[in-house]
């Protein structure tokens, strides 16, 4: 998958895996000691992450898209399992932040999701699909979503693999990726 990013959300919206491309692109995004201000017991919370303006949002330049997706997707998930962790996430997501309005009217989910990131010197855009799988019979991978990106243009394809080539080259520095991967599990 490197150099494109890729993770694994369980139903709370909780990164259970991520590849190193999507760790290269929260490390980009918001400094590594804020991201523990998104973690809780069960890891770094995607959604927490992405809608805060201490987070991703102030980074993401198509913030009023990409907010009312995420918020249309976790609405029809706490419709069709109430009381489920995405209901609770909604709830307190409502509460703190200030996200799109809801509209009767939303347009059904898309398949794709562009994402255009601002950081700093560069401007990642990509396209997101988010993958759930499973039957009724097996709930633990009902409740398993795939977020991968892709690059929407050559400058950002360009721009992913000159961060994996670098990365690769930085690999011997392992006091960087302890601290990282400490913040991730706290």
């Amino acid at each position: 998958m490197s150099p494109y990013p890729a993770m694994v959300l369980d139903a709370g919206w909780n990164v259970l895996m991520h590849n190193r491309a999507a760790g290269r692109i929260f490390e980009r995004s918001v400094a590594v000691p804020a991201l523990a201000e998104f973690s809780s017991s069960t890891g770094l919370n995607f959604l927490r992450l992405v809608c805060d303006p201490r987070g991703m949002r102030n980074r993401i330049r198509n913030w009023p898209h990409v907010g009312r997706a995420l918020l249309a997707r976790l609405r029809r998930e706490t419709f069709a399992y109430p009381g489920g962790p995405s209901e609770l996430l909604l709830r307190d997501l409502l509460t703190h932040e200030q996200l799109p309005p809801f509209s009767a009217g939303e347009p059904p989910l898309e398949a794709v999701m562009p994402v255009e990131l601002d950081l700093g010197d560069n401007c990642l855009r990509l396209f997101n699909t988010l993958t759930t799988f499973g039957t009724p019979q097996d709930i633990v991978l009902q409740e398993l979503r795939i977020e991968m990106s892709f690059p929407a243009d050559n400058p950002s394809d360009a721009i992913l693999r000159e961060w994996e080539t670098h990365a690769s080259a930085l690999a011997s520095n392992s006091s960087a990726q302890a601290l990282w991967k400490t913040n991730l599990q706290s």
